[in-house]
């Protein structure tokens, strides 16, 4: 599992200044037979706000060739 908190000043052109909060949040398993899940949680306060994504990944090794 890992955490990220970031933490940005942002200033407009009157001189105004608030921080912006954004957190990052991924939860990664893995699975029987090479198989791994992930799965992600994402809150930006400008563009899209709150995003979740969800991957399933599995690994081939091919020996010889």
């Amino acid at each position: 599992m890992d955490y990220e908190l970031g933490l940005q000043e942002a200033t407009d052109l009157q001189k105004k200044t608030r921080i912006m909060v954004s957190h990052d949040t991924s939860l990664r398993l893995v699975l029987p037979k090479n198989y791994r899940m992930g799965y992600t949680f994402r809150y930006e306060p400008k563009e899209a706000g709150i995003t979740h994504e969800i991957m399933i990944q599995r690994t081939l090794r091919f020996w010889g060739l």
